[in-house]
């Protein structure tokens, strides 16, 4: 239909014209979740029969998550200085139910298992007032035990509805896990020198007794030197989850995590990956890291960054790579099939330069930080964890940008587009999308020297 400006007007939704929808404007009906991801289209044409059609525009729709709004003292902003006890000999940590009536405070559950730097590094668990109690096999068969498909496990969780407060004591490697609608299913073992550890969630086996579970976890270590906090998608996405560190008598907060809520992630994730990681694509309980699925060793894009590292390996015969790793300098070029890294000696040194050698990795070893990535003694390691980010950013071939975020990262394919989507979806760019993030300080780790209040938002 023509209009007073001599233009006619099509709309579309997916490719198909919109009946009626021929005005310079459309205006949408009340729009549903089913709506989300429906992309418009605008064709106008003259009198002249020439058309041109528009950039297409992407519907977003959230949930109306209705439910019990935020309480006023649950500080959801991060902004606010709670109100909080400092404790002398533990650090408080409050929980916060953020499911917006998803879930009750009776169907959120905490436990909490690490290491008790007091009792020679033993996995203990906490009780609902921060108490830790040292694991044993015997807490699979206790009688407050869980019980699922014929096996019983361990029971450390308890609810929001028991405690919303932890004053947590000292202790090392830990994790706090986080499960809605049900506790997570977690088997004591112990080796053969009667060493205990544990058995945590893989939802790669068909039978775990996970598997249907929603969860997610922190992780931390709290010591003399300060805490350090985040949390992580390096295997899995479950829900958000948010932390708020405070402390330095009240004059110091910290906060990462994903604010959004579950239903925007999924939807974005749906939309802005590329298709190659949406063979991974969400399941009703998680979203899976890459190597989990199509991207691990014989899967269709199990040869992913193949190209890319004979492609950095070339360069490098014709190139030297310089870098800095604090006040050590490194060359690197190209010998046969290894990058050979020489540390620069300066004039007027005795000491000899120091050489190591490392192999091309494989896409599962740049996805997962692992093998020719994580081998050696420590100053290699961190050389492979340079080198692991920067497969991973697409950014290999020029060490000046490596030190911090540009637009240059994740700009060419091949790279992670993963770990690259928790960064574009966390707090201030934060995430924990592959194990060595925290290169060029861009993990979720909140490392607070003087702690002495945490908040931690489970969200839905």
């Amino acid at each position: 239909m023509e209009q007073a400006d001599g233009l006619a007007y099509q709309w579309s939704r997916n490719d198909q014209a919109i009946a009626g929808a021929t005005a310079s404007s459309y205006q949408l009906a009340a729009t549903t979740l089913a709506d989300n991801g429906a992309v418009f289209t605008v064709t106008v044409s003259n009198a002249a029969h020439l058309s041109a059609t528009s950039q297409p525009a992407t519907l977003v729709v959230q949930a109306n998550d209705g439910g019990t709004p935020p309480n006023p003292g649950d500080d959801d902003d991060g902004n606010t200085v709670p109100d909080y006890t400092v404790y002398p000999d533990a650090l408080g940590v409050a929980l916060k139910n953020r499911t917006h009536g998803k879930f009750s405070d009776d169907q959120v559950y905490v436990a909490v298992i690490a290491r008790d730097p007091n009792d020679n590094g033993r996995f203990v668990y906490l009780k609902p007032d921060g108490t830790p109690v040292p694991m044993t096999v015997g807490d699979n068969e206790a009688p407050n035990h869980l019980s699922r498909n014929g096996q019983n496990y361990s029971n450390y969780f308890f609810t929001l509805a028991q405690s919303k407060l932890l004053k947590m004591p000292k202790l090392d490697g830990g994790r706090i896990f986080v499960s809605l609608g049900s506790p997570m299913y977690i088997k004591v073992n112990e080796d053969i020198n009667h060493q205990v550890g544990f058995t945590g969630p893989n939802v790669l086996n068909p039978t775990d007794p996970n598997i249907d579970v929603h969860f997610d976890w922190y992780e931390f270590t709290y010591n003399g030197i300060g805490l350090w906090l985040n949390n992580t998608q390096v295997d899995q996405f479950g829900f958000p989850l948010v932390e708020d560190v405070y402390g330095d008598n009240r004059t110091w907060h910290q906060r990462t995590g994903i604010v959004e809520s579950r239903d925007a992630i999924m939807a974005a994730y749906a939309r802005e990956v590329p298709p190659e990681f949406m063979v991974t694509r969400p399941t009703a309980q998680r979203i899976m890291a890459p190597a989990k699925g199509s991207f691990d060793e014989g899967q269709a894009n199990g040869h992913y960054f193949d190209a890319y590292v004979d492609q950095v390996w070339e360069y490098y015969r014709s190139h030297t790579m310089c870098f800095t790793l604090g006040a050590q300098q490194f060359t690197a070029v190209t010998e046969g099939d290894e990058l050979v890294f020489t540390t620069v000696v300066p004039q007027g040194a005795t000491e000899p330069a120091k050489v190591y050698r490392i192999g091309k990795p494989t896409t599962q070893e740049i996805l997962e930080g692992k093998g020719k990535l994580a081998s050696g003694d420590d100053v290699e390691k961190q050389i492979e964890t340079r080198l692991c980010a920067g497969f991973n950013r697409h950014i290999m071939e020029d060490a000046s940008i490596w030190g911090a975020h540009t637009a240059g990262w994740y700009a060419t394919v091949p790279y992670n587009a993963y770990a690259k989507f928790w960064h574009d979806h966390s707090v201030d760019g934060k995430a924990y999308g592959v194990s060595y993030d925290d290169v060029s300080d861009q993990s979720s780790t909140i490392m607070a020297p003087k702690p002495e209040h945490v908040v931690l938002g489970i969200g839905w």
